[in-house]
């Protein structure tokens, strides 16, 4: 009967220590959990809802960003509120949509599909394009890490290379200063353009200038695209041609230049003779022609950021001139060529001591 007794009393105080330990484990699983939640709350991306996005495609911060926002915007926002798209802005039809947005839905994959489907069937949109147009969506989606990385794996895939532009040396501009225009439109793109070469204005900043920005031979405005306080100093012969092209009717000039640029610029630099073979590459195709075919309107503007890199001007002074934020986007503008002094130095021009060696 002890024995018995003994045995109840020991199975019960097991059992009594073995609740103690459960217990013990429930408050340490439970507050486990807690920290968990907090973590996640504290660190885990926020769901990225559709009226979020588009709250965040209609704000931005600053003017330049605003500008590429609103081209975003332009070719998705009609698939995020369900409006209708019309068939002459795709390549074949418009794409079906596995999707159909509202604001409270949290930005999933599919949706994510419709929006790259959308930007790769639209007209005249090349993968660079495409490319940065799916930087911007993954930039504004980087708050979801999931979705950010599926953009990035898509970008990935198109496999796009940089493009390559070209500038002019300042030989090939004097053969510019001295080509004869034919007509009104061509002595005004002829003035512009070589006003670019000098200052790297921004046609719109151009039309834009008062007697009280020029002041001596310094040009001081703000710039229209990107907010930015520009200050340049150039030629007094540049300052007068700039007075000169403002003299014409603003609005006759700009409309025309909208369809013309492009096509009497390469006329220009033909007659000109900058006929250089060179290599370009135009969205995502590697081609060669003379230099002229490749003069296009910002063409103007990457020759001053260029000759002003080779000139030797700082870092920061360059950046402001060009009026951007980072001197990253500066260097964009600047393209590579090999100056008649590297030439000089590594052909016949300076041969040294080598000149007396024999076989």
């Amino acid at each position: 009967m002890e024995n018995e007794e003994r045995t109840i009393q020991i199975l019960a105080e097991t059992i009594d220590r073995l609740n103690k330990t459960i217990e013990s484990q429930n408050r340490l699983i439970e507050d486990l959990k807690n920290r968990l939640e907090t973590i996640q709350n504290e660190y885990s991306p926020s769901i990225m809802t559709v009226g979020v996005l588009i709250e965040k495609l209609n704000n931005t911060k600053t003017r330049s960003g605003k500008v590429r926002f609103e081209a975003l915007s332009k070719h998705i926002m009609p698939y995020l509120t369900n409006q209708l798209y019309d068939e002459y802005d795709f390549n074949d039809a418009i794409p079906t949509f596995k999707e159909v947005p509202s604001v409270e839905k949290p930005v999933n994959r599919d949706m994510i599909d419709d929006m790259i489907n959308v930007i790769k069937s639209k007209r005249k949109i090349s993968e660079s394009s495409q490319k940065a147009y799916l930087l911007m969506l993954k930039r504004i989606l980087s708050e979801s890490k999931e979705m950010s990385k599926y953009i990035n794996d898509y970008i990935i895939s198109l496999n796009v290379k940089s493009p390559s532009n070209i500038s002019l040396t300042d030989e090939e501009i004097e053969l510019f200063w001295n080509v004869e225009p034919f007509n009104v439109t061509e002595k005004i793109v002829k003035k512009l353009f070589l006003i670019q070469c000098y200052t790297a204005m921004r046609y719109s900043d151009i039309f834009r200038l008062k007697d009280s920005m020029m002041e001596g031979n310094v040009i001081s405005y703000i710039s229209k695209k990107t907010g930015k306080n520009v200050e340049v100093p150039v030629p007094s012969k540049i300052i007068e041609m700039i007075k000169e092209v403002r003299s014409f009717d603003k609005y006759n000039i700009e409309s025309s230049l909208k369809t013309t640029m492009n096509e009497v610029l390469p006329t220009l630099g033909c007659r000109a003779g900058i006929n250089k073979q060179v290599f370009v590459r135009r969205a995502n195709v590697l081609m060669k022609g003379p230099k002229y075919q490749f003069i296009k309107t910002h063409t103007g503007r990457r020759t001053a950021i260029t000759r002003w890199a080779n000139m030797g001007i700082p870092e920061g002074e360059l950046k402001s001139m060009a009026g951007h934020s980072d001197i990253r986007t500066t260097n964009r503008y600047i393209t590579a060529s090999v100056s008649n002094k590297t030439k000089n130095i590594l052909t016949d021009g300076n041969i040294g001591e080598c000149a007396s060696y024999t076989e």
